[in-house]
């Protein structure tokens, strides 16, 4: 690795190990159950550290029993080359949901509703019957990663913030796919940001806690209270997610739309702050993304170290990133496993509220945006380079944090990019 390589990789990983000084230190009680979710914040501040707390209130009262928790209904993704063959779905019970075209991938894609009173593999067996040449898979379901604090065990600890050392003037094009975002928020206004916002048919869209504080970390105004990473980038925004009763959620439809948007935006990077199953057709639109030399980068997700390792983190054309505290400790949520490439910082990290001011959060979704920085920055110094390579050269630069290499808790450990922006 040439020296102005190992300088730009031992740059910012000062800023990124530093993760920022705190603007300001608070002491919390316990998050809400809907902090992390809500679609109002207004500068307010959510818990999340480096452990949680066992602490409980010691009063009993009388229990009722709890409602059902909602669940969504289970559809079934369709990819053919035969399109006409969705005309035949509805004289056998099922319902085209929505449907598009997919460029990348040269199918055309749609989501289906399952007759009622029919189970999934009934449904799957059906339709491979009277469409053979399709392929089908379940349409799954991805959420942010970050912490809900929903069972009110968010401890208070002294916060860190996000205040970067020094001005960048890179201007890569970043990609993300995420929530809607909210443009006029302070820390966005004025900065070089596209919204594509998918349309999502019947289901309402999603709000815009989440997309606002990671396109915060990315590109946020230096003259804001809450500065990005790389405030001259222009970022590509996808808003995938959608709202229901269950929560906010992206499909594995919505997402490969999203992907396809942000290859035809000419971006060199894609940010995805979001965790769910596999999906082979989501699977396969990352292949063809990746086949364009487009880096991937995504968060581990929260699911704990003993959870099956998520998608698309998991797959082997993304860089899956877990999330660490300032005291280098990992994260007590994130997920483990040999797909890790790489650890940043992810606890109580200071970003942008969604609709003023600022907030504090922790997850692996707010680690991500640490490497798909560095990923991005690395690409304009090193024109040519592909994807694997860029990833290697901060697995290499990385501080190790856990067993001596590579391992299933902080991959090759914190990024290191200290010279960030020196060019």
């Amino acid at each position: 690795m040439d020296m102005r390589r190992r300088q730009f990789l031992a740059r910012l990983g000062a800023v990124v190990g530093a993760a920022y000084l705190a603007p300001a230190f608070a002491k919390l009680g316990p998050a809400r159950a809907s902090d992390s979710f809500s679609s109002s914040d207004s500068g307010s501040y959510e818990g999340g550290g480096d452990s949680s707390s066992s602490s409980a209130s010691n009063y009993s009262a009388p229990q009722r029993p709890r409602p059902p928790a909602p669940s969504r209904a289970r559809e079934i993704l369709i990819s053919t080359r035969h399109p006409a063959d969705l005309e035949r779905l509805p004289a056998l019970g099922f319902e085209v949901k929505a449907r598009e075209t997919s460029a990348l991938l040269g199918v055309t894609l749609a989501r289906i509703s399952l007759p009622a009173r029919t189970s999934m593999n009934e449904a799957m067996r059906q339709l491979r019957q009277h469409l053979p040449d399709t392929q089908i898979a379940e349409n799954t379901y991805y959420e942010t990663s970050e912490l809900p604090c929903a069972d009110g065990s968010c401890s208070a600890f002294d916060l860190i913030g996000w205040q970067p050392r020094d001005l960048c003037d890179a201007a890569p094009v970043i990609g993300m796919i995420d929530t809607r975002i909210n443009p006029a928020h302070e820390a966005l206004a004025g900065q070089n940001l596209t919204l594509i916002t998918l349309d999502q048919g019947e289901r309402d869209l999603a709000g815009r806690v989440h997309g606002t504080a990671v396109a915060t970390l990315l590109i946020g105004s230096a003259q804001s209270r809450t500065p990005g990473l790389l405030p001259k980038a222009r970022l590509v925004a996808a808003e995938a997610f959608f709202s229901d009763r269950v929560g906010e959620a992206a499909d594995s439809f919505s997402l490969i739309r999203a992907l396809e948007a942000l290859v035809e935006a000419g971006v060199s990077v894609i940010n995805m702050s979001f965790a769910g199953p596999d999906n082979p057709i989501l699977s396969e639109a990352i292949d063809a993304v990746a086949a364009r030399g487009i880096g991937l980068v995504a968060a581990a997700g929260n699911g704990g170290p003993a959870a099956p390792p998520a998608m698309p983190a998991a797959h082997p054309h993304v860089a899956a990133v877990t999330a660490v505290g300032r005291s280098l400790s990992v994260y007590r949520q994130a997920a483990a496993g040999s797909h890790i490439r790489l650890a940043a910082p992810g606890v109580q990290v200071w970003t942008a509220a969604s609709v003023t001011g600022g907030r504090f959060r922790s997850g692996t979704s707010y680690a991500a945006p640490f490497v798909t920085a560095a990923m991005a920055v690395a690409a304009l110094e090193n024109p040519g380079a592909s994807p694997a390579s860029l990833i290697d050269s901060l697995a290499q630069a990385a501080l190790d944090l856990g067993a001596p290499g590579r391992d299933d808790v902080f991959g090759w450990g914190l990024v290191q990019t200290a010279s960030l922006c020196t060019a």
